[in-house]
């Protein structure tokens, strides 16, 4: 998600042997959590580089092309999290940048016959190993 030439790479790939990609859906993320007086750089960078960069590389890499075509459908994750702040400041940002992000490039892109997309799902229980 934070490598943008990788992501480009995939993009041609999966055209390329598939076709179009008409389906987005950038649906990756961390949930790091850091108290307000444990925050860092290096924090925030990890955590607004997977949770909100990586749906603009997402985005970047793949809206062009659904303009050029006049069809597409972006599915931005967010999170619960991403409409109702918690004290989990680095995640909570992040999301509430994806939902509006989101909701924007809704508003921005539907004249170019694309649609947008945002998921905010509540806890998910995930295995940790």
């Amino acid at each position: 998600m934070r490598d943008r030439a990788a992501f480009a790479a995939v993009a041609d790939e999966a055209e390329s042997a598939l076709g179009h990609v008409d389906l987005l859906f950038n649906n990756a993320g961390i949930v790091p959590f850091s108290t307000a007086a444990e925050l860092s750089y290096d924090k925030w960078d990890l955590a607004l580089a997977v949770n909100l960069t990586g749906v603009v590389n997402g985005i970047q890499t793949f809206l062009p092309r659904m303009i050029e075509r006049g069809a597409g459908h972006v599915v931005n994750t967010a999170s619960g999290a991403g409409l109702v702040p918690d004290p989990n400041v680095l995640y909570v940002t992040a999301k509430f940048a994806v939902v509006g992000l989101s909701e924007s490039l809704r508003l921005a892109v539907a004249r170019h016959g694309v649609d947008v997309s945002v998921l905010c799902p509540g806890p998910v229980a995930t295995r940790t190993s």
